[in-house]
């Protein structure tokens, strides 16, 4: 089972209620189950994911762990006393407690009340220092990588483990976007989201460009061109260094529909023009509807440079996406798709095309 109990919890309505911590019924600090738990402490101060740091003035260097059992440990052979603790160890935690004036140590350990009364330690944990930036923001693709590691250090950690320890979990520290496993978590969810955003904005604009123009070849050339605008718009986001979030998901995830509009009306003006060669049902969709594409672009630019001048970020950098979108599409639909249908495009299939054709 997952160690919270998240049934009837809502994040949405009552953000400060996570859920209920789950223990384990069969946990007993036992002699084994310490002797496992500093077991796990000489792993981690042998791991490279933990970060090194300096704790003298001399210049030495440790693992930064912090593992209360070692306190625990040295605090019970320098009183004369055996370790691990086989009588009573849950009392003996609470005697070395009480007999040091370090209170760091509280907050690694957990206890409740049992059925008889008595109190009882219930979870304990261990600290260690990443070797992450604290302060950084990896991708997500990286933070996988620390997350794999970290996994991998847990299962050594759970190889042989006492049943009366149970298994392990890692976690991160912080909460919300601060903690890195969140953080990984929500970028690895933007990108699907963004994805299959793009993925099904293209489907649709397929489907009715292939409805609007009737023709396969005009439909894949005009789809050609939107995915083009799509990667250059994307290229130019991460060429100015912004990282993924919500706004940049969300913005992606219409980028498709800003993108169709110009295509979709010189695709259109392609196939209404008469004339018989390609070039010259080029030429005629830019005299018909050049015009109205380009004020229309100009008004779009216009609104979108407006936008862009917010001070807040989610307004001017859907004002930066909305702008580059328009750009761009105006750009390929005129200079690329128009091009490519005067090479490539099919011959008209009108009565006043056939006319022409006619001795």
């Amino acid at each position: 089972d997952d160690p919270p109990d998240t049934s009837g919890v809502s994040m949405l309505t009552d953000p400060d209620s996570p859920g209920q911590p789950r223990y384990n019924p069969n946990f007993d600090f036992d002699a084994a189950a310490q002797l496992k738990l500093e077991q796990a402490c000489d792993l981690l101060m042998a791991d490279e994911n933990v970060v090194f740091e300096t704790v003298d003035v001399d210049g030495v260097t440790t693992k930064n762990v912090q593992c209360w059992i070692y306190a625990f440990r040295d605090w019970r052979l320098a009183n004369g006393r055996s370790f691990p603790a086989t009588s009573g160890p849950t009392a003996a935690v609470l005697e070395w407690r009480a007999s040091v004036s370090d209170s760091s140590w509280d907050e690694d350990l957990g206890y409740q009340v049992g059925a008889g009364g008595g109190v009882e330690l219930v979870w304990t944990r261990i600290r260690a220092d990443s070797t992450i930036n604290e302060r950084g923001r990896p991708s997500a693709s990286e933070l996988r990588l620390y997350y794999d590691a970290w996994e991998a250090v847990a299962a050594d950690i759970n190889a042989n483990v006492t049943a009366s320890l149970g298994t392990s979990v890692q976690i991160a520290a912080g909460a919300g976007s601060d903690n890195k496993w969140v953080y990984m978590i929500q970028q690895e969810l933007y990108v699907r989201m963004a994805l299959v955003g793009c993925g099904v904005g293209l489907g649709i604009a397929f489907s009715v460009l292939l409805l609007v123009t009737q023709n396969l070849v005009v439909a894949t050339a005009c789809i050609a061109t939107i995915a083009c605008v799509l990667c250059t718009v994307i290229g130019a986001v991460v060429f100015r260094g912004w990282q993924l979030g919500s706004s940049e998901a969300i913005c992606l995830m219409t980028l498709t529909g800003f993108s169709v509009d110009y295509v979709v009306h010189l695709a259109h003006s392609y196939m209404d023009s008469g004339s018989l060669a390609a070039v010259e049902r080029a030429h005629d969709a830019l005299r018909t509807m050049g015009v109205s594409v380009f004020w229309g672009m100009l008004t779009s630019v216009i609104a979108a440079a407006v936008l862009t001048m917010c001070l807040l970020q989610p307004l001017h950098k859907f004002g930066l996406f909305f702008l580059l979108t328009i750009i761009f599409s105006y750009l390929w639909s005129t200079l690329f798709l128009m091009p490519l249908l005067a090479t490539i495009g099919p011959r008209p299939l009108t009565a006043a095309a056939k006319v022409q054709q006619a001795p």
